[in-house]
């Protein structure tokens, strides 16, 4: 015979205990409050090396709510590497391409797919949930873009589209990067063309950090 559980018994609301708030009711309301707010999203894109990651840092203490600063590379640092360029299962997660005139691209198989289609459903649930977020996107296909549109299309966001004069972007390649990965800016530059649709340009040649994130600031609405 198993051994009688004595059963959880919520405490008697008489006496003074009747006279206090519910903690829980508040705690609902607040909730309810703050999921029907719902966040923003500056949304930063461009190709490798245009400056959306330092920018990104630089606006985040420019704005008057926290903003949680989010991108690819927060996704492919958390990569397993079996599944990363060079791995046994790469191709069916994220890899490195030449092409024929020297530049350098990121394919991805079915769970790279996978990862790129949860990164935009994690981004949405935190902006539905009333997050504030500065997302930095560098796509890696043709898809990635009209995709990140379509997920984000009932929600506020802006878009900031990162260009830059190519013999700059090579440079800091140069300085920042390991000679493989040379090439990566040419080689997604041009998914970013066909961008004119964005709330702001921003030519990141000669500006800084901190002159790219005060002209994001100055645009975003109030």
């Amino acid at each position: 015979m198993r051994p009688r559980t004595a059963r959880f018994r919520a405490p008697s609301l008489k006496g003074e205990k009747a006279q206090r708030p519910s903690t829980s009711l508040g705690w609902r309301r607040t909730l309810r409050l703050v999921t029907h707010r719902g966040g923003h999203v500056v949304f930063l894109f461009g190709t490798s090396s245009v400056g959306k990651t330092s920018t990104a840092a630089a606006l985040q203490p420019l704005l008057d709510e926290p903003y949680l600063v989010l991108g690819l590379d927060t996704f492919f640092g958390a990569w397993p590497d079996r599944w990363g360029n060079g791995g046994e299962r790469e191709r069916d997660g994220f890899w490195y391409e030449r092409t024929v005139d020297g530049a350098l691209v990121i394919r991805c198989g079915e769970h790279g797919e996978r990862l790129l289609a949860g990164t935009r459903e994690a981004v949405c649930g935190l902006v539905s949930s009333g997050v504030n977020v500065i997302y930095d996107e560098m796509p890696v296909h043709g898809g990635v873009l009209p995709a990140w549109r379509e997920a984000l299309a009932d929600l506020d966001v802006h878009w900031v589209r990162f260009i830059g004069d190519q013999s700059e972007l090579d440079a800091r390649e140069a300085a920042r990067m390991k000679s493989r990965y040379h090439g990566l800016s040419r080689g997604h530059a041009p998914l970013v063309d066909d961008a004119a649709w964005a709330d702001l340009t921003l030519d990141a040649t000669h500006l800084t950090p901190q002159a790219r994130a005060a002209r994001i600031a100055a645009a975003l609405p109030r």
